[in-house]
């Protein structure tokens, strides 16, 4: 309210946003690594579920920047981590 009269009314009342991840970003460089171990590791090629040529061209594409692939590799890092607990 102390800022009434100096911000538009759209930027003053709208609805508060949280702070986006830089996943993409991320999974590029400081886990890079993490996302090749988890993502193309031997329980994720092995479970079924999966097409390994898929998986392997999901992080490939994604760590050359042809696309940005962060949301689906979350997942399947998440996926991994799951299937990790239950052998």
């Amino acid at each position: 309210k102390s800022l009434e009269g100096r911000l538009p009314k759209d930027i003053l009342y709208r609805p508060k946003m949280g702070f986006g991840v830089p996943l993409a970003k991320w999974f590029r460089n400081e886990l890079k690594q993490n996302i090749r171990d988890s993502v193309l590791s031997e329980r994720m090629m092995t479970c079924g579920l999966f097409q390994p040529d898929y998986l392997h061209k999901l992080v490939d594409q994604h760590q050359s920047r042809l696309r940005d692939y962060s949301s689906p590799l979350w997942t399947l890092m998440m996926f991994d981590q799951f299937l990790s607990r239950q052998t």
